[in-house]
């Protein structure tokens, strides 16, 4: 692990000739202190047009277009940084290394969950993610704190401080909270815990949530309720998508996947994108990927023409007890030798079933925010 310093510990006994040929080798190991905004990301890696059958594929495809009673499913488009997930990738890596006690915070569909996630994918060994903290209970939440490091703790708020020595004892480790929110039960004991956690042990902490949860903490109604914990944390806010963002985007997937953009359809993609409403980042590169999907699908099934034999077949896991997966299979077309063409009327048509479909927080707790 890391030092405190944030730096990882000597190795071996030098090496001259292990160290000439380490020079000739492009692979190097994953380490927080050694990111930069220029490393490429993990949704940069192309899909594999092969026959798959895994239930995490099944999972994510489960945003699937039906035609003629048959799902069909484009995973994920390809994944671009742009400059606010930038700032706060550099924000993290800046939290890590000084040891902060960080509130992101940014309107729903804006990217935080997404950049919390590789964050804890690239370095899973230092950081560790916890999505659930609204439901788990403040005993459950130190002993979730305590499966990550490999310390098994019983269901009681004081194993906070067996906790704290096995913390004390390490360095290197940083948690992320996601989906944070005060209107929960026990959220604030939560909160204090970490607070606790974070002065005993200077365990870098970030906790994420929308815009409201900024606002109730710095409310100054309740500054005798918070003021022990925000005169301790370090704010960020993500902004989501520019115009330019969204429009460089679209470009890239265009000649990635073999698209083409009527005008229109452009600007309302873009529109979508930068809605704080309707779903912002996670609408955006949802609907565009169920476009992408029906292009596909429709240009397959053209008289004629045939899916290739590289589809792929996304089942879920064979159920335990059972031979056989059962009938739910979900087809991923692959890329099309010409170009499709997505246009306004596709876009719109998209737009209409994700809000039926995958609903935006219209919550009177979302108004407020």
């Amino acid at each position: 692990l890391p030092d405190s310093a944030g730096t990882l510990p000597d190795g071996p006994e030098y090496d001259p000739e292990a160290d000439a040929r380490s020079k000739t080798t492009t692979e190097t190991t994953a380490d927080p202190n050694s990111m930069s905004p220029a490393e490429n990301d993990p949704f940069d890696e192309p899909l594999q047009d092969n026959l798959i059958m895994n239930d995490t594929l099944f999972e994510e495809a489960r945003n699937s277009v039906t035609v003629d009673g048959m799902e069909y499913s484009f995973l994920k488009p390809p994944y671009m940084n742009f400059d606010d997930q930038l700032r706060t990738k550099r924000k993290l890596r800046e939290a890590y290394t000084q040891h902060e006690f960080l509130l992101l915070y940014g309107y729903s569909g804006c990217g935080k969950t997404t950049v919390l996630t590789q964050f804890h994918e690239k370095f899973p060994d230092y950081i560790h993610l916890i999505t659930d903290f609204t439901s788990l209970s403040p005993a459950n939440l130190i002993v979730k704190m305590g499966e990550f490091i490999g310390l098994p703790l019983k269901l009681r708020s004081s194993e906070i401080f067996t906790l704290q020595d096995r913390l004390r004892s390490m360095s290197g480790v940083m948690y992320l909270m996601d989906e944070v929110s005060l209107d929960g039960p026990g959220s604030f004991t939560k909160l204090e815990l970490l607070r606790k956690i974070y002065m005993e042990t200077h365990v870098p902490i970030c906790i994420c949530g929308v815009p409201r949860l900024y606002y109730q903490l710095y409310d100054s109604r309740h500054y005798d309720k918070y003021c022990s914990l925000i005169t301790r944390l370090d704010e960020h806010e993500m902004r989501g998508m520019r115009r330019e963002d969204a429009g460089n985007y679209l470009n890239m997937v265009a000649e990635k996947e073999s698209l083409r953009f009527t005008y229109p359809a452009q600007q309302a993609l873009i529109r979508i994108a930068l809605s704080k409403n309707a779903g912002g980042i996670h609408a955006f590169t949802t609907i565009i990927g169920r476009c992408i999907t029906l292009a596909r699908v429709m240009y397959y099934k053209a008289p004629g023409r045939s899916f290739p034999d590289n589809t792929r077949c996304i089942r879920p896991a064979v159920p335990e007890g059972k031979t056989y997966p059962g009938a739910e299979l979900i087809l991923t077309p692959p890329a099309t030798p010409e170009p499709v063409l997505i246009d306004e009327g596709m876009v719109s048509n998209m737009l209409n079933e994700y809000k039926s479909h995958f609903p935006t927080d219209t919550s009177e707790s979302r108004k407020k925010s």
